[in-house]
């Protein structure tokens, strides 16, 4: 018996459907805090400094 189009389509969609969610659910498992240790860093004229990393994988800045 042959399928109908619709449902063709329709198993077609749901398969690219669960596809891309399977590729896209591990990129929101790893998201941990951002590294708040300071750093020691050294400029392009040689001064050092030490910066310290805030925030997650919404918002951060150092």
């Amino acid at each position: 018996m042959r399928a109908y189009p619709s449902r063709t389509l329709l198993s077609l969609l749901l398969a690219a459907l669960f596809a891309a969610s399977a590729l896209l659910a591990p990129a929101t498992a790893l998201a941990r805090p951002a590294y708040s240790q300071p750093v020691t860093v050294t400029d392009a004229s040689g001064t050092e400094m030490q910066i310290r990393g805030y925030g997650d994988e919404f918002f951060n800045l150092t």
